[in-house]
């Protein structure tokens, strides 16, 4: 009679700590839940800080690192322009996926961002990225900049090669290319390019700035002057002390 108590004592005691466990869960799966709803709130409202926290919680409380929670993290570190972390994340999470593009473009990117030059352009050479994927272009822009970064302007300038001709960010770096190699003239063409295709004002800076260095001061001066009358205010302050360091000089 004893025995048979016993087991049934037993019995019913595994059966609640059974659904003591299953009701843990329940509310740990909630929880997590409510987690990861807050941390879309907060991508949305830019406060990305906050979205940190809270992922970073929910791997302390053993939630498995999966590829859609430090997708979130590492999105957040980029936000927050703490971009060596989110390069960390961005390896592991291609180590995960080896064959996403998109985790190749971005890191990259956030290599670029975090100035490890080197590694971004290893990384960039051994990427899997395709010349017909979308993100081919942005990958070899992104190599091209750690190149010129290094010093390597010839590479660069090769790199720039695989990169769409009429993209104004390619001419750009070909002009930024020029520029460091001091031939004014032929990144004063290509700054040139790069104003027919978009009127970002620093272009126009540019512009100036190599006129200035070929001593066609009047030209500079006048390019100057163009900028500050022609530009809406906005463009003006975000630039600025660029135009007017430039007209002193």
């Amino acid at each position: 009679f004893r025995t048979v108590r016993y087991s049934a004592l037993v019995a019913s005691l595994d059966t609640v700590l059974k659904l003591s466990a299953k009701k843990k869960q329940k509310l740990m799966t909630l929880r997590h839940h409510s987690l990861t709803s807050r941390v879309y709130s907060c991508i949305r409202d830019c406060k990305y800080d906050v979205g940190i926290k809270i992922l970073q919680s929910l791997l302390e409380d053993g939630v498995p690192r999966q590829r859609e929670l430090l997708s979130l993290l590492a999105y957040c570190f980029y936000q927050e322009e703490d971009y060596l972390r989110s390069s960390e994340i961005y390896e592991e999470l291609l180590e995960m996926c080896p064959s996403s593009e998109q985790y190749q473009l971005y890191y990259v990117q956030s290599l670029v961002h975090a100035e490890s030059y080197i590694d971004a352009s290893r990384a960039a050479v051994s990427s899997t990225v395709l010349p017909s994927s979308p993100f081919f272009h942005q990958i070899k822009l992104l190599q091209a900049q750690a190149e010129m970064e290094q010093g390597l302007l010839l590479e660069a300038a090769a790199t720039l090669k695989h990169c769409i001709e009429e993209d104004t960010d390619t001419v750009l770096s070909l002009a930024a290319i020029h520029f460091r190699n001091k031939d004014y003239a032929s990144a004063l063409d290509k700054y040139l390019d790069a104003r027919s295709l978009d009127d970002r004002p620093i272009i126009a800076y540019y512009i100036a700035l190599c006129h200035y260095h070929l001593e066609d001061y009047e030209m500079a001066l006048s390019a100057v002057n163009d900028i500050i009358e022609t530009r809406v205010e906005d463009d003006f302050e975000d630039n600025s002390c660029l135009y007017y360091n430039l007209k002193a000089s």
